[in-house]
């Protein structure tokens, strides 16, 4: 009969040890399901830097959950000097995807933005306005009621982008890039009671004008101020419960907003729709090659666009700007009138004295006596015949008697 291996092994002096615990960062997927083996995740590169394994959750929207369990978040305008916020009920299973969206309906802020071309100020082109998210952890707010939900410092541990091209992170920085559509903001707001977290919203990230918007978590005191009666039902789409300002406008920062406009049915999907009807005719999508003879019209058409510019004469006036208003432009192009050509007098009073402005004729015409040579005026001054003392009235005898 043969005896197992545990009878014949020596007991050990030692207890087994515990099974090791699976470690849960806040960024991991609450929807992908719990495995026994361990999920390898590739690294990162600059070339790939999201990976390769990350599932993408659908840009629709989730199915609706309790709207108690939805997140109070504080959206603060942090670019503005006057106080601009929203306050909004948010679902906890939105991807950073819909929180882009949000934000965008929130202050009205479209995915193309209009501005004057730098080569030629007359023109005006739209572009791609792109954004990132930025994950803090060991955030410190500003105490001033001025600055009410602004984040005065924090550590940075992530950062979230929707379109990675174009982008080109450092090699030396060690925070990880991910992709919008992989993480819920309950990856965050694990417990719903994390205030030291939040998130920095950068809007057109490569443009002159970032708008950037401070992501906090309300709890609390903060909480408890709302009425609870808004948090009962299903839904899954933000209500709005508060707001203030407007942006690139300072004389609105005490403006009470009408809230209906953003808490009407599906008047969130919608405006989503919106987008991508604007998006999806204005540009093709970036993966789709471009057709050969389309490509080459176009350069024909860029090409001579810069003969021209480069042969075309030089502008006699400048340009000038169509905003501005109807009398300043006709006071810009209103001629100046020329001033008058001095005469030579004004050179000769500073050298001497006033010369006589009195018309001789000499002989071979009439020419005055400061228009010729100064030998031939001195002829014509020969020729003047001297003044004559003025005459005196009859009647005054007595002056005449005393001069005598």
């Amino acid at each position: 009969m043969k005896r197992s291996f545990a009878d014949t092994s020596p007991a050990s002096s030692t207890p087994p040890l515990p099974p090791a615990k699976r470690r849960r960062d806040f960024d991991s997927d609450a929807a992908s399901s719990e495995c026994s083996y361990t999920y390898h995740a590739p690294s990162d590169s600059p070339t790939n830097p999201f990976g390769r394994y990350k599932p993408r959750l659908p840009r629709t929207l989730p199915h609706a959950t309790p709207t108690d369990s939805h997140l109070l978040l504080r959206f603060q305008l942090a670019t503005q000097p006057h106080n601009v916020y929203r306050v909004a009920a948010v679902p906890a299973d939105y991807t950073f995807w819909h929180l882009s969206r949000l934000c965008q309906f929130l202050f009205g802020w479209k995915d193309m933005r209009t501005e004057r071309d730098p080569y030629n100020k007359m023109m005006k082109i739209e572009r791609k306005v792109e954004h990132v998210f930025t994950v803090q952890k060991e955030v410190v707010m500003f105490l001033q009621a001025s600055k009410a939900g602004v984040i005065k410092s924090g550590r940075t541990v992530m950062r979230i982008m929707g379109d990675v091209k174009g982008l080109k992170p450092d090699n030396d920085e060690e925070v990880r890039w991910e992709r919008e559509e992989s993480y819920i903001l309950q990856n965050l707001w694990r417990r719903g009671n994390e205030t030291t977290r939040a998130v920095h919203y950068d809007r057109d990230v490569f443009g002159r004008n970032k708008d950037i918007v401070h992501i906090t978590l309300l709890s609390g005191t903060a909480l408890n101020s709302y009425k609870k009666s808004q948090f009962d039902g299903l839904s899954n789409t933000p209500l709005v419960l508060q707001g203030a300002g407007l942006p690139d406008d300072e004389e609105d920062d005490e403006l009470q907003l009408d809230l209906l406009q953003w808490n009407e049915d599906e008047a969130f999907e919608n405006f989503i729709h919106k987008l991508d009807e604007e998006s999806g005719k204005k540009y093709e999508d970036e993966d789709d090659e471009e057709d050969p003879e389309e490509f080459q019209r176009r350069l024909a058409e860029e090409r001579a666009l810069v003969r021209r510019r480069m042969s075309a004469p030089l502008p006699k006036k400048l340009p000038i700007d169509d905003e501005l208003e109807p009398e300043v432009a006709a006071a810009a192009t209103e001629e100046k009138p020329k001033p008058k050509a001095v005469a030579p007098l004004l050179v000769a009073k500073k050298k001497g004295p006033a010369p006589i402005t009195q018309d001789v004729e000499p002989e071979g015409g009439a020419v005055p006596v400061f228009a010729v040579a100064p030998r031939q005026r001195a002829k014509i001054m020969r020729k003047v015949p001297p003044r004559r003392a003025p005459q005196r009235a009859a009647n005054d005898t007595s002056k005449i008697e005393e001069e005598v």
